[in-house]
C-alpha cells in the first residue's frame, strides 16, 4: 500500500482506537535513529505529554519487505507502549518528586536496588530517546519483537551522538533488562586541569560514565 494510503488508514485507526490520544500520523519513511538499516515505524515521545508519531512510509516500506506483516496490529501495540509509557512516567514523577529523587534513583540504580519504571527519563534529554543522570547515558532502543528475536545471539549495531558500539546480545537475553557498556557515557576532566596546556596527543585526566542500552519492545 502507497504511504498516503497508509497515513490515511493509520490515521482511522488511531481516531477509532485512541480518539484522545493525539498521535501524529506522518507520510514519511524514517531511518531507525539508533539501529542501522532499519526503518522506524513508532517514534515513542520523550515527554508523556507529547504525542505518539507513526511514519506512514515506514509502515508502507516494511509492508512491502515483509509477507504478513500486520500495520493495524503494530498501531494497537504502539498506542498500548506509548499509554503504558505515560502511566509510567506519571507514576514516576509522583515518587520523584524533587531533582535530589533522581539522584537517589540513580544511586539505588548503580547499587542494584529496586527503582522507579523509567526513572532515568527523569534526566536530561540528549535526543531520540537518549537521556543523561549525571556522567550516565540512558539509550532506549525501539524495535519489534520480532526484530529483537532476529539480534538474539547477534550484535546490536547502534549508532548514538555520532558514536558506533556494537552490542553482544546472547541467545537467551532478557528483554527485561539493560545493558551496559562501562565508559562509553559522558565525561568529564579532573578539576583544574586547564586543557589548552596540554599536549596534542596527550590523555585528558578525568572519568566517564556509562552507557546503559534500554530494549523496548513494539
Amino acid at each position: 500500500m502507497e504511504a498516503a494510503a497508509l497515513q490515511k488508514l493509520l490515521q482511522e485507526v488511531v481516531t477509532a482506537r485512541a480518539p484522545g490520544s493525539g498521535a501524529r500520523i506522518l507520510a514519511a519513511r524514517r531511518e531507525h535513529p539508533q539501529v542501522r538499516g532499519l526503518v522506524a515505524p513508532v517514534v515513542l515521545p520523550d515527554d508523556p505529554e507529547s504525542p505518539l508519531t507513526l511514519h506512514a512510509g515506514s509502515f508502507s516500506a516494511l509492508e512491502d519487505a515483509e509477507a504478513g506483516f500486520d500495520a493495524i496490529a503494530l498501531v494497537d501495540r504502539a498506542l498500548e507502549v506509548a499509554a503504558l509509557r505515560r502511566e509510567e512516567d506519571e507514576a514516576t514523577a509522583e515518587a520523584m518528586p524533587y531533582d535530589k529523587s533522581l539522584f537517589e534513583a540513580h544511586a539505588d540504580f548503580l547499587r542494584d536496588r529496586p527503582v522507579p519504571v523509567g526513572w532515568y527519563r527523569r534526566g536530561a534529554s540528549l535526543g531520540d530517546g537518549l537521556f543523561a543522570v549525571d556522567l550516565d547515558v540512558f539509550q532506549e532502543v525501539v524495535l519489534r519483537g520480532s526484530e529483537w528475536a532476529g539480534l538474539r545471539g547477534g550484535s546490536l549495531p547502534l549508532q548514538i551522538q555520532g558514536e558506533v558500539f556494537e552490542v553482544e546480545l546472547p541467545t537467551d537475553v532478557s528483554l527485561e533488562e539493560c545493558w551496559t557498556l562501562p565508559e562509553c557515557g559522558l565525561f568529564e576532566p579532573e578539576a583544574g586541569v586547564r586543557l589548552e596546556e596540554l599536549e596534542e596527543d596527550e590523555e585528558v585526566p578525568g572519568r566517564f560514565g556509562d552507557l546503559h542500552v534500554i530494549p523496548i519492545v513494539l
